[in-house]
């Protein structure tokens, strides 16, 4: 083969579900191959250890606790003094340490008292005459318990779409596991390319990350004049506002609170939506008090707007930040807050985002997209006529939410028409936001943010499209200045720009030198004034056949991303049908059988 070299894994370290059962920290880990042919393998148990004091985590099987209530009532029967929302953080905080205390004398755990229930049934059954009666309590004690054991590692393993079943403990107790092992960092790159294993190390590492990014790199002096130029709609009226900032009554609070999920990853406070709904008769009130006072006043206490980014592995041994994805766990009050917020703004999403975008907005769909860019590529495809050539550019936003700037987002709202309290409102929600990384699942140390918004947040999404629509005006201006054309498939349809499914871009334009320069003004103007940036790595643009091979190539180069055949997907199904509609689909089989590859295919029945 001469100079080539072929690589192949001959060697691999297989265990078994007790193994991982007993060790659940092994890992391989694979060594270089200088001075051989071969990669040495680390087979390894080394368990992390915590140094700090366990996180307090609100536990499900609780909830029907008499001895959980009876502290809930003493906590919110003690006199707090100050503002609703200290006096409801103060007694969650109280709350919090009387749980840790009574976790810690240890009468909560269901496997134990499950081992002793079924010690106490073969005890009783070996006196004779058999006390029946004695049996069938304990047997009864003995089911509950082991129905805490399942509610217990259902929480844990954070499944969602399996309901009920016969003793499920086990699935949920190896999804966990497996989710504990898949979300582990084991070391991370330095920007000096050091790898570090140690998680003091791995924590800053992360932090700093994650404090540039949300750091607003510079301040656009003329922000709102550039934003009152653009042709953005004043479409919000004053009946809007008005719904928008209208009093909150307490069976609106009531109603947003038992429509959110009750089993979530516990927030740093460590209180699910679960503890809410148990105990709504004890704490609504202070819960109601607490909002009130915020859309009164405009002021939100910190403490409960602090956040922890969790960070989910995009690939298998993670080096670099850029592969792990940042999930905001806001806490559950103040996710009810803006939930609220959020439920108002969706109401009206449709009336003042254009319709090139989809993404969030109610009565507009995921498919209408889909289809849409189906019959623009299968157009690009099959026209060969004229002199006339399109070309279709997918836009990636590097760290789209996450570099969002405030400034731009407040001016674009102004320039809609949002009162100042309704604007005022959303500053303080992102104003007063602080972030913690977990690592391992250890808080590191907090940091302020000055721009982006949090994934995990129900309003982001929403103000995420507000933002777009800064992005649809400057499309809007270059053509109504006649720099860029757009696209019509057939002589009565209507003429496309781009297509938006929230921070998903999809551009349909002429495919000449000019165009491709105005595109590059238009979108550098929009990274200026937003905070957004072009990956221009995962960008990529496909054209029609009306250009030349060379024209296809220069016309990529200026804009700096790669050309292709075809988009081979856009919303995860592909543009393009080919003749053979199994050879299309079939990455969706693959996908499913990947899927139950493992230990899912032997637990699932």
């Amino acid at each position: 083969m001469g100079g080539a070299c072929i690589c192949e894994r001959l060697d691999r370290a297989l265990c078994s579900h007790p193994w991982i059962d007993r060790f659940p920290d092994t890992f391989v880990k694979h060594f270089t191959d200088q001075g051989s042919d071969d990669r040495a393998l680390l087979l390894s148990d080394k368990a992390y250890t915590r140094n700090s004091r366990p996180l307090f985590r609100f536990d499900a099987r609780w909830a029907d606790n008499p001895e959980v209530r009876a502290m809930v009532n003493y906590v919110w029967q003690e006199e707090v003094q100050g503002t609703p929302m200290f006096r409801l953080w103060e007694r969650l905080k109280r709350l919090r340490h009387l749980l840790y205390d009574w976790v810690r004398a240890g009468t909560t755990n269901s496997l134990r008292n499950i081992k002793t229930l079924q010690a106490e049934i073969e005890r009783v059954k070996l006196i004779h005459p058999i006390d029946w009666n004695a049996v069938r309590t304990l047997e009864i004690e003995l089911n509950r318990q082991w129905e805490a054991e399942e509610i217990y590692w259902q929480q844990k393993s954070k499944v969602r779409w399996l309901k009920k079943g016969d003793q499920n403990s086990s699935y949920f107790h190896t999804v966990t596991r497996a989710r504990r092992k898949w979300n582990f960092v084991a070391g991370l790159r330095s920007d000096t390319g050091e790898c570090v294993t140690e998680e003091p190390g791995k924590a800053a590492i992360a932090t700093d990350f994650y404090q540039s990014l949300f750091t607003s790199e510079h301040q656009v002096p003329n922000m709102a004049e550039r934003v009152d130029n653009l042709p953005i709609s004043h479409s919000i009226t004053p009946a809007m506002n008005a719904a928008l900032t209208a009093k909150v009554l307490p069976n609106e609070v009531r109603q947003t609170v038992f429509s959110m999920g009750s089993k979530q990853a516990p927030r740093s406070d460590g209180f699910t939506g679960k503890f809410f709904k148990a105990f709504w008769d004890v704490v609504g009130d202070s819960v109601i008090a607490a909002f009130v006072s915020f859309f009164e006043t405009s002021r939100m206490l910190k403490s409960l707007n602090h956040t922890w980014l969790t960070l989910i592995p995009k690939v298998d041994d993670v080096e670099t930040m850029r592969q792990l994805r940042p999930i905001s766990l806001c806490q559950f009050v103040y996710k009810i807050m803006t939930k609220i917020m959020a439920e108002r703004l969706a109401s009206f999403l449709t009336h003042i985002i254009s319709e090139g975008q989809n993404g969030f907005i109610r009565d507009r769909q995921i498919i209408d997209n889909i289809l849409l860019g189906h019959e623009l590529m299968h157009y690009l495809k099959v026209k060969t006529r004229g002199k006339k050539g399109y070309m279709a550019l997918k836009v990636d936003m590097e760290k789209a939410y996450d570099r969002v700037e405030w400034s731009f987002l407040l001016a674009v709202m102004n320039k809609m028409g949002f009162s100042s309290v309704w604007q005022g409102w959303i500053l303080e929600c992102l104003r007063s936001s602080s972030f913690s990384v977990l690592m391992n699942g250890t808080p590191s140390s907090y940091f302020k943010p000055s721009r982006g918004l949090r994934q995990g947040d129900p309003l982001s999404p929403l103000l995420f499209v507000i933002c777009t629509e800064g992005f649809t005006a400057l499309l809007r201006k270059a053509i109504t200045e006649n720099k860029l054309q757009r696209v019509k498939v057939a002589p009565r349809a209507p003429r496309i720009s781009h297509l938006f499914f929230a921070d998903d871009s999809y551009l349909f334009l002429r495919g000449t030198l000019q165009e491709c320069e105005n595109l590059i003004v238009v979108l550098n103007e929009y990274e200026e004034l937003s905070g957004q940036r072009v990956n221009l790595e995962k960008s990529a643009v496909c054209f029609n056949k009306n250009i030349v091979l060379p024209d296809q190539e220069f016309l990529a180069t200026i804009l700096g991303v790669g050309a292709v055949g075809v988009h081979d997907k856009y919303l995860g199904l592909p543009t393009l049908f080919a003749r053979s509609k199994m050879a299309t689909f079939r990455y969706l089989e693959e996908k499913l059988l990947e899927r139950l590859q493992g230990w899912k295919q032997k637990m699932l029945s």
